[in-house]
């Protein structure tokens, strides 16, 4: 890439987006370098010599001021692609979370059903046998059943189910949508009439999130 010295007068009107579009239409590039600052050129080898000097003759007419606008609109275009990524990415994740959960759901009630068999049968051996007989006979219950490898099974899925919930209040919020779906988690009803105790630790993601798409706001 090679940066060109750009001091010329500068133009009537100015739509430093317009301007990006057609500087790159035409051969031109462009990046941001650590510091916020833009770098304007094209590539060295490129075999259009005429693109080239039409690329050369568009950067010495920025001026100064001009330069500024084209920087902080490429900058603004590249956090605008970082936020439709990390949108993407949410959206993904919450998908994937919405089919565990489905799943965990459906593993619950086959888990309910099956429990409410294994009572049933195990309330029903006689009264008058042996500790030993009944420990044997439940565990007869419980492996005809298959109801030890169902208890796993569901343990398991709400396990993961919260791993993968606690991944994305962990992960930076990218919109307004992103942080009610985790306020609305967070400040469920525990059944008590208040919420669960968290820490401070299991917040600090989602205080974040509040001060930067909340911070400006009344």
């Amino acid at each position: 890439m090679t940066i060109v010295s750009t001091q010329a007068d500068s133009l009537p009107t100015f739509d430093p987006a317009a301007f990006l579009r057609h500087f790159t239409a035409v051969g031109g590039g462009y990046c941001i370098n650590p510091n916020g600052q833009i770098w304007l050129g094209y590539l060295y080898g490129a075999e259009d010599r005429a693109a080239r000097s039409w690329v050369t003759t568009i950067m010495r007419q920025l001026s100064p001021e001009q330069i500024d606008l084209v920087r902080d609109h490429a900058i603004a275009l590249e956090r605008n692609d970082q936020t439709a990524t990390a949108e993407t990415s949410w959206a993904d994740q919450t998908d994937a979370l919405n089919v565990m959960v489905d799943n965990d759901n459906a593993l619950n009630a086959r888990f309910m059903i099956l429990h409410a068999q294994y009572q049933a049968e195990v309330d029903a051996l006689p009264e008058n046998i042996s500790g030993h007989d009944r420990a044997r006979l439940t565990e007869e219950i419980s492996a005809r059943l298959g109801y030890g490898v169902a208890e796993a099974e569901w343990d398991a899925s709400v396990e993961a189910v919260s791993d993968a919930r606690w991944k994305l209040i962990n992960t930076p919020a990218p919109n307004k949508a992103a942080l009610k779906w985790k306020l609305d988690y967070l400040l469920e009803d525990d059944g008590s009439g208040g919420t669960q105790p968290w820490t401070g630790l299991a917040l600090s993601q989602t205080r974040a999130d509040i001060e930067r798409l909340l911070g400006g706001e009344a």
